[in-house]
């Protein structure tokens, strides 16, 4: 009668709802002096279709600027995502431009810089801020930036392998209860 009743939840479980994976991308950058350096990671939630999280270390030269978490905002015009990353007290302003097809597809790609221009955008870019707001370097557009997927299991996955494991467990249990 137990399994009777435990097939059927299972397919319940199993077959309920849409699950979303958010998609963690790796981002890695040069800027057009040739010097600088990008590299981080961002997060991408396809239950919004909006960018959750931008994180990671901008070098070039002699200065590095850590970018803790996604501060800004996110707007999607025309097919491309512009994101705006600034820091409190206005450090640095990081501004990313993504086609939405590249961050949909879950395979990468790159995004508007200038050896990869995007119609109607600007490249992405880079700029610098002293303590009372005045740039100190001049806007560093980016030469490159490449996003690569990262593996990330699904959440369907999970919940078989899960399932899996402890149905293994029962049986387990089951064979040395009955040796007793």
């Amino acid at each position: 009668m137990r399994r009777v009743l435990l097939l059927p939840l299972l397919f319940l479980l199993l077959g309920c709802g849409r699950a979303y994976a958010d998609t963690t991308y790796n981002v890695y950058g040069t800027l057009e002096d040739g010097v600088g350096t990008f590299q981080g990671t961002l997060v991408y939630l396809p239950q919004y279709q909006d960018v959750g999280r931008v994180t990671g270390t901008i070098t070039d030269g002699s200065y590095s600027f850590t970018i803790p978490s996604y501060l800004g905002e996110n707007l999607d015009y025309s097919g491309i995502f512009h994101i705006d990353v600034f820091s409190v007290g206005l450090a640095y302003d990081l501004y990313l431009e993504i086609p939405d097809s590249v961050l949909q597809s879950g395979a990468g790609g790159a995004f508007c810089a200038l050896s990869t221009m995007c119609a109607g955008t600007a490249p992405s870019y880079f700029q610098d801020y002293d303590l009372t707001g005045n740039a100190l370097f001049a806007r560093e557009r980016f030469q490159t930036l490449t996003l690569s997927p990262q593996a990330t299991p699904e959440p369907d996955s999970l919940l078989l392998l899960g399932t899996g494991v402890v149905g293994m467990a029962a049986g387990l249990w089951r064979r040395v209860r009955a040796r007793i």
